[in-house]
């Protein structure tokens, strides 16, 4: 049967002597583009309502995941068993970006696990090496100096080495500054000094829909880097004196744990990454040997039989995606008191 618009049965019906038969034409023609259009969106409404119901739901069942474990392991990653009498050298992941559990991003290591992690490691004197396996592109700068200040204490106690792997940039280069030797492949990419603000702005957006935002705060930068408001230069110098400050402290600390002069890394502190080949010859790491060069350092310190023991944070693959992205949600819900803007190394 041919689709017609409402216009054109009307148009028929009035035309036609036998209207009843077209009234009965009309109720089968199939609806008008608003009304599909209106439906659509009442089944969108409903899945996106669906979906924040389990991130919610879930995400607070996904605080009661089981805490920090750990299991001895092979050099290629088989589980085996604890061979008595001997030294422990402990293998902490720093996988993916660096956040706190209550950041709401998603795909974020969770620092306060890490922490745990770190604690139990520090109070148990088997162990005498702790190996950082780090693949992460960086995070936050407050989550990521809290790992680097736990490290530092650590490694007044431990050896600390560092491996890395496909990526450890900015933030994740930072945290390998800590250990005493740096060892990567020669296609890891690293480095990636410098800091970054970001924020979005919907000024645009909401004009063109009508639609305006209405502040009232005590003074005039309280809503500075809304997203609802343009925004000035007078705005911008302030962020960028906080992003200053930030990179200032990142390059300090780069060049006191490699042993560099600050102006040196600073030099390279662009926010260039480089890879592992490049980064030796630049003094940012130790060695492009990967597992095996630090097999060797580890049979230097006679702890190549040591046990080896992995941590690992256990999570369903369900939690592992409801559960930041309910945080997400609920991070938007309580933004009245938080600054809107997040520091990233």
């Amino acid at each position: 049967m041919e689709i017609k618009s409402r216009k054109e049965i009307v148009k028929q019906i009035m035309a036609d002597k036998d209207g009843g038969k077209q009234v009965a034409v009309a109720l089968k023609v199939v609806k008008s583009r608003w009304e599909i259009f209106a439906s659509i969106l009442q089944s969108s409404f409903k899945w996106v309502a669906l979906i924040f119901f389990l991130s919610f739901a879930f995400g607070v069942a996904g605080d009661l995941e089981p805490q920090v474990e750990s299991r001895f392991m092979d050099w290629l990653g088989q589980s085996v068993d604890e061979k008595s009498g001997r030294d422990i050298v402990a293998v902490v992941p720093i996988v993916g970006m660096i956040a706190g559990e209550n950041s709401g991003f998603l795909d974020f290591l969770p620092v306060e696990k890490v922490l745990q992690m770190l604690d139990q490691i520090e109070n148990d004197e088997r162990v005498k090496a702790v190996v950082l396996k780090i693949d992460s592109p960086g995070g936050t700068v407050f989550d990521t100096e809290r790992l680097v200040a736990k490290i530092m204490q650590l490694k007044a106690r431990k050896k600390v080495f560092a491996l890395l792997q496909s990526t450890a940039a900015s933030g994740g280069f930072l945290v390998a500054t800590c250990a005493e030797r740096i060892f990567a492949d020669p296609e890891t990419l690293t480095g990636s000094v410098g800091v970054v603000a970001e924020f979005p702005n919907f000024t645009g957006l909401m004009e063109s829909a009508g639609v305006e935002m209405i502040a009232i705060s005590s003074g005039k930068m309280k809503t500075a880097g809304s997203p609802f408001q343009d925004f000035p230069e007078s705005q911008r110098k302030i962020f960028q004196q906080i992003v200053a400050e930030s990179h200032q402290n990142f390059v300090a600390s780069v060049a006191a744990n490699r042993g560099l002069e600050v102006g040196e890394v600073e030099r390279l502190a662009d926010g260039r990454i480089f890879t592992g080949r490049q980064a030796v010859e630049l003094g940012l790491i130790d060695s492009i040997g990967g597992t095996f060069d630090l097999q060797n350092e580890l049979k230097n310190l006679q702890l190549e039989n040591a046990n080896l023991l992995e941590f690992h944070l256990p999570q369903s693959p369900f939690a592992s995606l409801t559960r930041p992205l309910g945080k997400f949600f609920a991070r938007f819900a309580s933004r009245q008191n938080s600054l809107p803007v997040v520091l990233f190394f």
